[in-house]
């Protein structure tokens, strides 16, 4: 017996993988070399198909961090990668909002941990372990960000409105 899972990642694309290695860490002191510390931006866009399926694009770019304890290996790695996601047919639409926008990131994110993995895997002091992220934090701060963007649009267009009829323009 086969049991699908009503929201399927059934096709994966990279687009963009960056690894910019730091020589400096191989000649630095043993205890410079631990500490490393990474600062990650996730950020994604999610576009639909009239069939309502979700094509999901995510990029996570990690940066040495100006705190980081030690020396750290990667000055940058990031990567960009494309997948679409399809939902059974008794997935509600808002529902397969929410997969799309939350899990669709979080599905991404896996595919991408492999892809550095694999691609960092021979570097000196092993592989680079794309850190976790909590796609639904991330989520929040991008609907907090538009609907922030939103309210200064309409904001804006209420000056531009407020001004044309000050100034007793007619459209």
């Amino acid at each position: 017996m086969t049991i699908l899972s009503s929201t399927q990642l059934h096709s994966f694309r990279l687009s963009d993988l960056r690894v910019d290695y730091n020589d400096n860490w191989i000649w630095a002191e043993e205890s410079a070399r631990r500490g490393e510390a990474y600062d990650v931006a996730p950020d994604y866009e999610v576009f639909w198909s009239d069939e309502g399926d979700a094509l999901v694009m995510l990029t996570v770019k990690c940066v040495a961090s100006k705190e980081a304890k030690g020396a750290c290996r990667f000055r940058e790695v990031s990567a960009t990668g494309w997948g679409i996601l399809s939902f059974g047919d008794e997935v509600e639409e808002d529902e397969r909002e929410r997969r799309a926008y939350i899990n669709g990131p979080a599905m991404l994110h896996g595919m991408l941990r492999g892809v550095i993995n694999s691609a960092t895997g021979s570097c000196v002091g092993g592989p680079f372990i794309l850190p976790t992220v909590n796609y639904l934090e991330v989520f929040k701060r991008k609907a907090e960000q538009l609907s922030l963007s939103d309210l200064e649009e309409e904001e804006q267009a209420g000056i531009e409105d407020d001004a044309t009829e000050a100034a007793g323009v007619n459209e």
